[in-house]
């Protein structure tokens, strides 16, 4: 049994005459005066409990309860937004093994709507495992918290999708593939109508010569989207590819060495958009002491748009998981220090730069850089104790 509690102030957008909040932000940025006037504006309090049951190998299934409560109601744009100042959540959560089949799902209750995801896995042998899924999260079910599987990240709401896929271990390496097929009935933030798109990857990981290995990926993404055609706005199909290269390097047991290749092509025929993205980047991660890891990485890409970019997951300061957009012309680098001088402290530091040499300016609104050159530092201690 798990209990929590949280009492938190939260920055927030509020309506001047009712206030009402109408919108939460997350960034933590306070430069301006629009955002100091944010700045914990409204408080946040939060608690419930998890209570878990398990049997040696066969089952496990838990419930968890949980209440959102704020000082101030937030103001509801359209009948499917949250309304009101208390929420209260009840989910299931199942695992059930037998034999070579694992059943696992959850389901959330938010006093309106059940958002659900249940799946099958079938181990067919030590080989070849099966995975098959199915989601279906009602329009009507609004959690702050929420963040289910599904092709919208963080939206637990009007989607339906079905999910399946492979793993298989052969002589010469892994192969993983899955296809998947989802549905969003009503419309969206992005699209007016209801929109539909499947999804396919093909991942293959081999180590045929030791302390080096290859990663081969080939992604396949066709959706539906809302494209301005003759001054009006239509559903027209996406679709984007990308076929990306990984070597991996193990030079000695101090020194790790990556070099990637991508690129993608995005095509929308009904629009006459047909666009190209190329990355690639060379990596070192560097153990210097057993207390010191140094890494570091140059980027060079060139994208026709922001619809050809290609994404990076980088190296950062525990806790923060950067997939960064890189698109239009440019060389990005960074080094990141992490060093331990005791088991209690991590002191973590960051420097980075990206560079675009035909741009006059990088970003917009509060963001908005005067130059080409984008640098930043980041600096961070944990003490755990």
């Amino acid at each position: 049994m798990t209990g929590f509690y949280s009492n938190n102030f939260v920055d927030a957008s509020l309506n001047e005459e009712s206030t009402e909040i109408i919108s939460i932000s997350k960034t933590g940025f306070h430069r301006t005066p629009n955002e100091i006037a944010k700045k914990n504006s409204a408080q946040q309090i939060f608690y419930g409990g998890s209570l878990d049951y398990r049997t040696a190998n066969i089952l496990n299934i838990g419930f968890t309860y949980y209440k959102v409560k704020f000082d101030k109601p937030l103001a509801s744009g359209s009948l499917y937004d949250l309304s009101g100042d208390n929420f209260n959540y009840l989910s299931l959560y199942y695992n059930l093994n037998f034999y070579k089949f694992t059943l696992f799902g959850e389901a959330s209750y938010d006093q309106t709507s059940v958002a659900s995801f249940n799946g099958l896995q079938f181990a067919v042998s030590n080989n070849f495992i099966f995975t098959t899924a199915i989601r279906s999260y009602p329009r009507n079910y609004k959690n702050l918290f929420g963040f289910g599987f599904g092709e919208r990240s963080g939206k637990t709401n009007n989607e339906i999708g079905f999910y399946s896929g492979f793993k298989l271990r052969t002589k010469i390496g892994v192969l993983n593939l899955y296809y998947d097929i989802f549905k969003f009935p009503y419309r969206t933030f992005a699209n007016s109508l209801s929109s539909e798109g499947d999804e396919l990857l093909i991942d293959f990981l081999t180590s045929l010569i030791r302390s080096f290995e290859i990663k081969l990926r080939y992604k396949y993404e066709n959706k539906e989207i809302t494209e301005l055609i003759d001054n009006e706005d239509k559903i027209v199909r996406r679709l984007k590819q990308t076929a990306r290269t990984e070597l991996i390097y193990d030079a000695v047991n101090k020194i790790r060495l990556k070099t990637r290749i991508e690129y993608n092509n995005f095509l929308v025929r009904s629009a006459n958009k047909n666009e190209n993205g190329f990355l690639i980047f060379q990596e070192a991660r560097l153990l210097l002491l057993k207390q010191l890891t140094v890494y570091g990485r140059i980027i060079f890409f060139h994208t026709d748009s922001f619809n050809s970019a290609v994404y990076e997951f980088e190296n950062d300061l525990v806790g923060v998981m950067p997939n960064l957009a890189m698109y239009g012309k440019g060389v990005r680098w960074y080094f990141l220090i992490r060093y331990k001088p005791i088991n209690l402290l991590t002191i973590s530091a960051k420097y980075s730069e990206t560079y675009k040499p035909d741009e006059t300016s990088l970003s917009s609104g509060d963001n908005r850089i005067n130059g080409n050159l984008d640098n930043r530092f980041s600096l961070q201690l944990d003490l755990n104790f």
